[in-house]
């Protein structure tokens, strides 16, 4: 499978990329900058990170592979439900609400 395109970082701690600052190290993370490198990344069953709230990684593990979907942080309106990309960041989504005039997040 050809990934050479996509963005990758070898050897580096999860802890970078999560708001705990906690996870062992990764041989590979990709960071996926469209559709079709995140199917091509998907089949090596990665570990997957938005932007790393709400998750507990293990510190004392090695992982093979995972995929950090930070591009993909777009927000739009549809209607009144706001649709956020899964790298988007919360408090981006909510002063983007707060834009709009939308309560109850």
């Amino acid at each position: 499978m050809n990934m050479e395109k996509i963005d990758v970082r070898r050897n580096e701690s999860l802890k970078k990329y999560t708001t705990l600052h906690i996870g062992g190290n990764c041989k590979n993370i990709y960071f996926p900058g469209n559709e079709e490198e995140v199917k091509k990344i998907l089949k090596v069953n990665p570990i997957i990170l938005g932007c790393g709230s709400n998750v507990l990684i293990d510190d004392t593990r090695e992982f093979e592979c995972a995929m950090v979907l930070t591009k993909f942080n777009q927000i739009r309106l549809e209607g009144n439900t706001i649709i956020a990309d899964a790298g988007a960041k919360l408090m981006d989504v909510c002063l983007f609400a707060l834009e709009h005039g939308l309560t109850g997040l």
